[in-house]
């Protein structure tokens, strides 16, 4: 039905539409063969596919139903190692993220959570790491199928193949050095499906191009757009260093996911369970979990106490002041674009910051100004002076009021 190339094109395009990394060394790992895609700023360089897959060397090496012999495991490392390419033949940096699929690996994945107890119920963006990995790849050469297929994460279906799997991916990140290996639950439907949706009456008679999905991916995983002075507001404090790269992606999120219903009405647990079971391409599982603690902190703060509580293995002390950061800036955020038509953050020697907010209207709420302001500076440790400038009733020109000015 497909050719090997547009198997692989297709596979990569369903899943890093899903997860928006544009250096990227991608893999689908299935029954008879291994894709692989190497990318850079989401052009790709590389397209493969090998004799790899699961079933296909399980068939070849392997005595039904039984654990595979030393001799086995010899034989099929080496045929796997001198089929895979060498790191020179794939395009590698220092942000290149290794993402694969297939429900094998999916299957490692599960496996790998609950020997870890690992708290939240998500596998699409779930990290395994080398360690992992090899462990996994260990235990099960030691098991025949039947005693495989006991595992729940695996079960029967998966028994005769999952060792084979387990020693491909092992293999791949030794010989390619790879140290993370990032789980899409997206691939080779998702990727037909999306292309089918942008040109239906195209699909059938025109070839999947590495160019198409270069533009497709690039305009789809655009970052959100903020509205002034939101965005100029965000973008200072991550020039200051006062807001981390992935603090202010998860604030762009936060910022859309605000402005939803839901946000301000419905119960903590709720809310929670909407934002992580949503996809958020550009966030990690962990900057999912505080994108999903920060929108329930600004409403309900014990709750998301309580809630942060549960997932202590994944939180950090840090993680725990980047959901209040994020939650004060959506905050002071909304009043800017409520009643602000411009704002001006300055910075005032080591620990103090100067805003000038130039208001639309008269009316700005300066208790609610004053108190969040308040908040912002307990949370960021540094000292703010507020200006706020009105209009003139009768006039264009702008008075200016100073109605905040604290020394610390």
């Amino acid at each position: 039905v497909l050719s090997a190339e547009e198997e692989a094109l297709y596979s990569y395009l369903g899943a890093v539409k899903a997860i928006c990394q544009p250096d990227t060394l991608f893999f689908d790992l299935g029954g008879g063969s291994l894709e692989i895609v190497s990318t850079k700023n989401y052009k790709i360089k590389k397209i493969m596919s090998l004799p790899l897959g699961a079933l296909r060397l399980s068939e070849k090496f392997s005595r039904r139903g039984c654990r595979l012999t030393k001799k086995d495991l010899v034989g099929l490392e080496k045929e796997i190692l001198i089929t895979l390419p060498d790191p020179d033949d794939l395009v590698f940096g220092n942000n290149t993220k290794v993402v694969g699929v297939g429900g094998s690996l999916r299957a490692i994945a599960r496996y790998d959570q609950k020997i870890k107890r690992y708290p939240l119920n998500i596998l699409h963006n779930y990290v395994l790491d080398y360690n992992s990995i090899q462990s996994i790849r260990k235990k099960f050469s030691k098991m025949n199928s039947r005693e495989i297929a006991d595992i729940d994460a695996i079960g029967s279906n998966r028994a005769s193949s999952i060792t084979a799997a387990s020693i491909v991916i092992n293999t791949m990140i030794q010989k390619l050095e790879i140290h993370k290996v990032v789980v899409s639950t997206h691939g080779l439907r998702e990727g037909c499906l999306v292309e089918y949706l942008n040109k239906p009456k195209m699909m059938q008679s025109v070839l999947l191009g590495a160019k198409n999905i270069q533009t497709h991916l690039r305009e789809k995983c655009e970052p959100h757009l903020l509205p002034n002075p939101t965005s100029k507001f965000a973008q200072v404090l991550l020039s200051l260093g006062m807001m981390k790269k992935e603090e202010y992606e998860i604030f762009i999120h936060a910022k859309k996911e605000t402005s939803k219903q839901y946000a301000d009405f419905w119960q903590a647990d709720v809310i929670f369970s909407l934002v992580m079971n949503d996809f958020f391409p550009r966030l990690s599982q962990e900057a999912q979990l505080i994108l999903a603690l920060s929108i329930i902190f600004r409403k309900k703060p014990k709750a998301a106490e309580k809630l942060s509580g549960l997932y202590d293995t994944l939180l950090h002390r840090q993680d725990r002041k980047s959901i209040q950061k994020i939650a004060v800036c959506v905050d002071l955020t909304e009043i800017f674009e409520r009643y602000a038509s411009h704002v001006d953050l300055t910075k005032e020697g080591t620990a103090r910051l100067i805003m000038k907010i130039v208001a639309k209207t008269n009316y700005v709420p300066e208790r609610m100004v004053s108190d969040t302001i308040k908040i912002f500076e307990s949370v960021f440790d540094v000292g703010l002076t507020y200006i706020i400038c009105r209009p003139r009733k009768q006039t264009n020109q702008l008075s200016k009021l100073l109605v905040h000015h604290r020394l610390r």
